[in-house]
């Protein structure tokens, strides 16, 4: 009988079919990595149905929508109070209690003096005012015909229609709302500071409701918080620089190019700061159509200042401040600021924001995270 040389059993062992043992290790890892995709997306929808019933319910239920937007701002308010209480003297309730006084005497302060600066300049553009809406109005009919558009819209008209696409409400009925709801508001405001001393004092206080999860969640949902914590921290003080800086820039630039209504403009700018991407588009064509009645030289300066603002806050104000929170795509942004101001009115547009980064921040650690733990953990299981 012929036995095959040790040389015969080596090329065989070296052909073109793979070893059994490297067949399975390729079909387990091959599972794996559909069971990881496949968890993953199970979690994405999940958090999509989520979001998708609480939208809806947000929408339908007045009720359901003010505890949300309170019990955010209460944690949006503790969150930025943190260091300061920690730094302070005293039991956590007196940290808590003298962190709050602190911001309101500091946010009286400004107030005061501001009011106290801009009293009398104000009350010279108020007198001025009908006269000026008269010229923007004129301005609006005479090239809204050479435009062929059958009915120019006038100055109140157009701020009505961006209030229409940003809260699905008209100016003038905000307006009534928010005078009807003043009662509701100074609640609000009262019950998001007691709210967030709470959070301050008593920091494990939502560990309760952390355990109606499932156990396997609950540490995912804490470190999640704990990384939330300072992001919205961060996003409350650099969006208040980024309403300063812009306050501050757009006078200036806006005195020197002799833009009628300088510092209301520019104060219009500041304020609209706070409601991502479609604030400054707003300022830009109220400045525009301000600058429009005293001529086309100062449309050109109002575009100036906006290009000097944008640039100024994008390669100083970002990079400094706003890249300590998550990086929200601005695509992201941009759709779900009309989303949040539909379902919340005009809060909805000043925590778009805020809301952004919890669904993100859910996201990256329940899904990101989640199938990356489970592709490391596939890649280092034991051998097949």
């Amino acid at each position: 009988m012929h036995n095959p040389r040790p040389e015969d059993k080596k090329g065989a062992d070296n052909g073109q079919s793979p070893p059994a043992g490297a067949a399975a290790n390729g079909a387990n890892g091959a599972r794996a990595n559909g069971a990881t995709v496949s968890a993953s997306f199970r979690s994405l929808f999940a958090i999509f149905i989520w979001v998708l019933v609480v939208a809806l319910l947000l929408r339908y239920l007045p009720a359901v929508q003010f505890i949300v937007l309170v019990f955010l701002s209460a944690a949006i308010l503790a969150a930025l109070l943190r260091p300061l209480a920690d730094r302070l003297p005293g039991s956590a309730h007196t940290q808590a209690l003298l962190s709050v006084g602190i911001l309101v005497i500091f946010l009286a302060g400004v107030l005061f003096l501001l009011g106290w600066t801009l009293y009398s300049p104000l009350q010279g553009y108020i007198k001025q005012w009908p006269a000026l809406q008269d010229q923007m109005n004129r301005f609006l009919k005479e090239y809204s015909g050479a435009l062929s558009i059958p009915q120019a819209p006038t100055f109140l008209e157009f701020l009505d229609q961006a209030s229409r696409l940003l809260t699905g409400q008209s100016g003038g009925t905000l307006a009534t709302h928010v005078l009807d709801a003043a009662f509701t508001i100074i609640l609000g405001l009262m019950v998001v500071v007691v709210g967030a001393m709470y959070l301050i004092a008593e920091p494990r206080l939502m560990r309760p409701a952390l355990k109606l999860l499932p156990p396997q969640r609950q540490g995912r949902m804490y470190r999640m918080l704990f990384r939330l914590q300072p992001q919205l921290r961060w996003y409350v003080i650099g969006q208040a620089a980024g309403m300063v800086m812009v306050g501050i820039v757009s006078a200036v630039g806006y005195l020197i190019v002799g833009l009628p209504f300088a510092l209301p403009v520019a104060m219009f700018a500041a304020l609209a700061e706070i409601v991502p991407t479609f604030g400054p588009m707003i300022t830009l064509l109220v400045a525009a159509l301000v600058g429009a009645t005293a001529g086309l030289g100062k449309v050109a300066g109002a575009l100036i200042v906006y290009a000097v603002v944008q640039t100024t806050e994008s390669y100083v104000l970002v990079p400094t401040l706003m890249r300590k929170t998550v990086n929200v795509p601005p695509i992201v942004t941009l759709l779900t600021v009309v989303l949040w101001g539909n379902v919340f009115g005009p809060l909805g547009l000043v925590l778009a924001v805020p809301i952004d980064l919890v669904i993100w921040a859910m996201l990256e650690e329940f899904v990101i995270r989640a199938r990356e733990e489970q592709a490391r953990g596939n890649n280092h299981g034991p051998p097949g």
